[in-house]
């Protein structure tokens, strides 16, 4: 029997057409015929081109790098990130028929001349969000929306199409509702070439030559300058961005101010932001904003999560509502000077000599670098904090105006200047001398959250003991900090039993008092206090 021959180019270039296919969109407009084709005819329509028959035709000795360029060539896309308006086509609209015989409506003009651009800019395939992509199946949906940002970044080129902007000038560009919208955050960041274009796709900043493929508007520093203005966001970021968790709250505080037409939406449309993924539930409302809060503290020690004002979110009072809440700029502590904490490396090696002795060592190496929060049953979040108790709260005055309902609290908390708070919460009016109802928190974001058998107990007692001993010596303690409110809702704090907040391990549940503002808390100077230990607190 004859053995079948196999070309080992045909092979070659079958999985790098697999490879390929598998990071694109799971839909495509051919902007030739204007027709949309899906991932299963994708390698169909390869197959048929010239780009196919030259490579099957090619000498074995052609590297599988040539075969990568030429499947990678004809796979280049375009995407489209524009707001969406009235008589936009949908999947079910334009299946089975070419983009450019569809009835005239403004989302048809819009696609038609994105098609065209991208065609004329040398493109075979496109790419909009308003019919590439089947909303009716709930599992496309989720896929599309956990991978697009993937598909932003790994397109050629992405248009923006700014369809309220129909002239140059800095104003327009900033006061265009583009920049107003969740979803067109991550189609700003994600890609690393676009084109700015006019309501009549024209292009925002003018070529004096026909525009090339390789354009990139991310390179023109007036235009970038403009950006920053338009949305707070710094060039670094705009030019050269990468998905994380570092920059936390700066990242929250680029979308704040950004709506969405579903309210889960805010949510999702951040998980690309943040590089972080979890099922899509539409129906949940803002308990996807707290999923994604969630999956954040998974991955980093940043307190700055914490860092915000405003409405709680239902199911942990430590979590924002909404990004609306981290729209206040971050927290700009003045170091006192009579006590910045003087480091050396004298002073940082001792530390680490301290550190790496016995339990002490075993406890920082197995908890430091953890979350400084994590979710336990019930909801609830453990994070370890130092505790100002509350031992006197004034009401100085109800507010009227856009802040009525509010009532503006004087605040005396042991170790602290008196602060001043408002809120929409009614707080006890009182002294407390042993059994203290509120706190001030300042989160300790070294950490050291785990489990509480005895053996390990012991060790993380000692390793905190000796943290804030070294802290207190440097000074540490006697500089301004952003503090969380919390009042005790489960009473052994109202007891007759006080050991139930002693030591590291507080067994109370606490709730955060919501603020109209960020509270800082400065150190007294005059009076010399001694911060209790860090505990581990729980909060629901």
């Amino acid at each position: 029997m004859a053995s079948r021959h196999v070309n080992p180019i045909g092979t070659v270039v079958q999985h790098i057409l697999e490879s390929r296919i598998s990071s694109v969109p799971l839909r495509l407009i051919n902007v030739e015929d204007g027709m949309l084709y899906s991932s299963s005819t994708f390698e169909e329509s390869f197959k048929a081109s010239r780009d196919y028959a030259q490579l099957i035709q090619a000498d074995i000795s052609r590297s599988s790098d040539a075969a990568t360029t030429v499947v990678d060539s004809y796979f280049s896309y375009a995407m489209l990130s524009h707001r969406w308006g009235d008589g936009e086509p949908t999947l079910q609209s334009i299946n089975g028929t070419s983009i450019y015989s569809l009835a005239p409506s403004i989302g048809v003009h819009k696609l038609q001349g994105f098609c065209r651009t991208a065609k004329a800019l040398g493109f075979r395939w496109a790419w909009s969000d308003t019919c590439c992509i089947d909303k009716t199946n709930s599992s496309e949906l989720q896929e599309s929306i956990m991978t697009m940002f993937d598909w932003y970044r790994n397109s050629t080129i992405t248009l923006i199409y700014l369809s309220d902007v129909a002239d140059r000038s800095p104003g327009a560009l900033r006061r265009s509702q583009w920049f107003f919208r969740g979803w067109t955050l991550q189609e700003l960041l994600a890609p690393h070439v676009v084109l700015f274009y006019l309501s009549d796709w024209s292009l925002y900043v003018p070529r004096s030559r026909p525009v090339l493929r390789g354009d990139n508007d991310k390179t023109n520093p007036e235009l970038m300058q403009m950006l920053t203005i338009a949305t707070g966001i710094h060039g670094q970021f705009l030019t050269d961005f990468k998905p994380g968790v570092d920059h936390l709250r700066e990242r929250f505080r680029w979308v704040s101010r950004r709506t969405t037409r579903k309210v889960e939406d805010m949510a999702y449309c951040m998980m690309g932001i943040f590089g972080v993924h979890f099922p899509v539930l539409y129906g949940e409302k803002e308990r996807a904003f707290t999923r994604l809060q969630e999956e954040i503290m998974k991955l980093t020690d940043d307190t700055n999560l914490f860092d915000w004002v405003g409405r709680p979110s239902k199911l942990n009072s430590c979590l924002a509502s909404h990004p609306g809440c981290f729209a206040e700029a971050a927290a700009s502590l003045i170091p006192l000077e009579s006590s910045t904490p003087k480091v050396t490396l004298k002073n940082s090696v001792t530390v680490l000599q301290v550190l790496l002795r016995g339990a002490t060592a075993r406890a920082f190496f197995l908890f430091a670098g953890l979350p400084p929060g994590r979710f336990i049953a019930g909801g609830k979040l453990t994070m370890f904090a130092k505790r100002h108790y509350i031992h006197k709260i004034v009401l100085e005055s109800s507010l009227e105006g856009s802040f009525a309902g509010s009532r503006r609290y004087t605040l005396c908390a042991e170790g602290l200047k008196d602060i001043t708070i408002v809120t929409e919460e009614k707080l006890v009016e009182r002294e407390w001398k042993d059994h203290h109802q509120y706190m001030l928190a300042h989160l300790d974001t070294s950490a050291f959250p785990g489990d509480t058998d005895s053996e390990s107990s012991k060790a993380r007692t000692k390793a905190v003991s000796t943290w804030t001993s070294m802290a207190e010596s440097a000074g540490w303690f006697k500089q301004p900090f952003v503090a969380l409110l919390l009042e005790i809702s489960d009473s052994p704090l109202l007891s007759d039993s006080p050991s139930a907040t002693d030591g590291p391990f507080s067994t109370s549940i606490y709730r955060r008092v919501p603020t109209l503002s960020r509270i800082v808390a400065y150190p007294q100077r005059k009076v010399y206090w001694s911060p209790s230990h860090p505990s581990l607190l729980m909060v629901g």
